[in-house]
């Protein structure tokens, strides 16, 4: 008789908490709309499947923890990118109008 392979999940094959995914993503798309960007553009710009990352949402599917953390992670370094380069932005203007409102 054949021997069976063993089917526990490895600890990088770990599933998530669907209750863990669904608060990280909701965060993620808070900031996100704070800044103007659709869970849709976010996904397209830092490179993550968006399908991927609705399904998580919808509670639809279950990631294991390596394939959320390097999809969600994307979304995460791309919204911090996003957010200091506007606030960067935003204090470049407010020092402009100043300097303007100065020398006048």
């Amino acid at each position: 008789m054949p021997m069976r392979a063993n089917l526990t999940p490895s600890a990088k094959q770990t599933k998530l908490a669907p209750m863990q995914t669904t608060h990280r993503i909701a965060d993620i798309e808070t900031r996100a709309r704070r800044i103007g960007y659709s869970l849709l553009r976010l996904c397209r710009e830092a490179g993550a499947q968006y399908a991927t990352v609705h399904r998580w949402k919808n509670q639809e599917a279950q990631p294991i923890e390596s394939t959320a953390n390097r999809h969600l992670g994307r979304l995460e370094t791309k919204l911090t990118e996003l957010e200091r380069n506007l606030v960067e932005t935003l204090s470049a203007e407010a020092s402009q109008r100043t300097r303007r409102s100065t020398a006048a």
